[in-house]
C-alpha cells in the first residue's frame, strides 16, 4: 500500500483532522496548559496517527494495534474533556473535538470488527 492511498483511508483522515485541530487549538491555550496538558493532548494525538498507519499497513497486527487505536482515542476524548473543563478550549471547540472523536471511534470499531470476522473465517479454511 502507498502512502497516497493511507491518505485516502477514511480512518487515517479522521485522525488526520482530529490531530491537525488539537494543533491548531494548542496554540491558543493559556502558557499555563500549553506544555501540560497540551503537551499530552499533542502527544496522544500522534500517538493516534501512527497506530493508524499501523493498522492501515500492518495487517498481521491489526487486531491489536486497533484495539491500542481505541484506548488512544478514548484518552483523547478524556483530555480534551479535561481541556474544557480547563477552560482551554470553548464549548463549541468540545463539541467539534467531541464529535470527530465519536466518529473516529466508530470507524475504528467497525474496522476492528471487520478485522476479526476475516481473521475468524480465514482461521475456519
Amino acid at each position: 500500500m502507498s502512502p497516497d492511498d493511507e491518505l485516502k483511508f477514511p480512518l487515517f483522515e479522521v485522525v488526520y483532522s482530529i490531530v491537525l485541530a488539537i494543533e491548531r487549538a494548542r496554540l491558543q491555550f493559556p502558557k499555563r496548559l500549553k506544555f501540560s496538558i497540551g503537551e499530552r493532548l499533542s502527544l496522544q494525538g500522534m500517538a493516534a496517527i501512527e497506530l493508524t498507519v499501523s493498522a492501515v499497513v500492518d495487517k498481521e497486527a491489526r487486531l491489536d494495534v486497533l484495539k491500542k487505536l481505541i484506548t488512544c482515542l478514548e484518552t483523547l476524548r478524556i483530555l480534551i474533556r479535561l481541556c474544557h473543563d480547563l477552560q482551554a478550549i470553548s464549548g463549541k471547540q468540545y463539541g467539534r473535538f467531541s464529535e470527530m472523536i465519536v466518529d473516529a471511534l466508530s470507524q475504528g470499531v467497525g474496522f476492528l470488527k471487520s478485522t476479526k470476522k476475516s481473521t475468524t473465517a480465514s482461521n475456519q479454511v
